[in-house]
């Protein structure tokens, strides 16, 4: 069985407990280059009111994203497999099963699934390889993309291409992947060095991965590191269990960390993704384990008090919400967010503008 690297936080820090396997190589088409996006100011965000709508009972659950009429979620079965249900957001109903045979498996953060180009993409493994899986919904089916490497630990999509993150064959070696969304076909790869890597941000003619250090079994410590081109500097962030995130123009992260404990950060940075330079910078309560950028102009977070938002206008944490469950994730939708639980529901909230 092939299985996907993924780390429980003990003390603090993060344990690694489980690795990856071999692949075999596939072929490259040619690079395709992006021109960047210069980063646009801040504008004025609203103030929202935020309603609980309905929850979905999921069961052990890794990740949730809405899209082309659904809810995706990737679960793991009684049995100890993998598949991804298509859900009806309102009822819950399952309308569609898709078997996976290794996806990536985050404990928090929702990682490792996206929608986009019609169709659904999850990260993960199959038959000893590095894979992409892409569900088309339209035809029911589920088709493999395989890429060199032992598996895709992430995805990301930038409105025209599909990223990949993918560990290969050598000890602490990894690779960014631009792929070709509608043929499969691998447009770049750039391979890079890292103790520990997760988190992948595709933006403005870049691509970001989030390096971490690795010291005995424990990761520690977060970076955020320019992959392609590489001609900016690393920006040093600090540990958190909350990857960044990235609106199209600019990229978002956890800041104020502490290097040694992976559970501390207090604030939030944007980044610009051509130079690496901080543009901005709020403090904020304690940040659990998820990030993400809403429809609404704020940033959500899984904060001390439970589902925050920070309006980036005025700096202000504007909105707490406590809530019964255990908060892992957080996946933004065109009208407010689902919410992913450790106890295996999803939350629906509606966000709306408010005076």
């Amino acid at each position: 069985m092939i299985v996907v690297a993924f780390g429980v936080a003990v003390g603090g820090g993060l344990v690694l407990v489980r690795a990856f396997n071999r692949a075999t190589p596939v072929h490259k088409a040619a690079a395709t280059r992006r021109t960047s996006t210069p980063v646009a100011p801040i504008t004025a965000v609203s103030n929202v009111s935020l309603q609980e709508r309905n929850t979905i009972h999921v069961g052990d659950m890794t990740a949730a994203v809405q899209g082309l009429g659904s809810v995706w979620a990737s679960v793991i079965t009684d049995q100890g497999q993998q598949e991804i249900l298509q859900l009806d957001p309102s009822s819950g109903h399952v309308d569609g099963r898709y078997p996976v045979t290794s996806m990536a498996a985050h404990e928090w953060g929702g990682a490792g699934m996206v929608v986009g180009a019609g169709s659904v993409w999850a990260a993960g493994a199959a038959d000893h390889q590095a894979t992409i899986f892409r569900i088309d919904p339209d035809a029911g089916d589920m088709t493999r993309y395989p890429l060199e490497g032992h598996a895709v630990s992430d995805l990301a999509f930038d409105g025209h291409d599909l990223w990949a993150l993918v560990s290969l064959d050598a000890e602490h070696q990894s690779a960014v992947v631009q792929v070709d969304p509608g043929l499969g076909d691998v447009l770049s790869e750039t391979s890079f060095e890292a103790d520990w890597t997760g988190g992948l941000f595709p933006v403005g003619g870049t691509a970001w991965v989030l390096k971490r250090a690795v010291h005995g079994d424990t990761v520690e410590d977060g970076s955020l590191a320019q992959i392609a081109p590489g001609t900016s500097r690393p920006v040093p962030l600090g540990g958190s269990f909350a990857d960044p995130v990235t609106d199209g123009t600019s990229i978002w992260t956890p800041f104020y960390g502490d290097s040694t404990a992976m559970n501390l950060s207090h604030g939030i940075a944007r980044i610009d993704p051509t130079t690496g330079t901080v543009l901005d910078q709020w403090k904020t309560d304690q940040i659990g384990y998820d990030v993400a950028v809403g429809a609404d102009g704020g940033i959500w977070f899984l904060g001390g008090k439970g589902l925050e938002r920070l309006n980036p206008s005025t700096g202000e944490t504007d909105v707490r919400k406590r809530l019964d469950a255990t908060p892992i994730f957080i996946s933004p939708t065109d009208d407010g967010l689902w919410v992913g639980t450790y106890e295996g529901d999803l939350i629906r909230f509606q966000v709306r503008a408010s005076a």
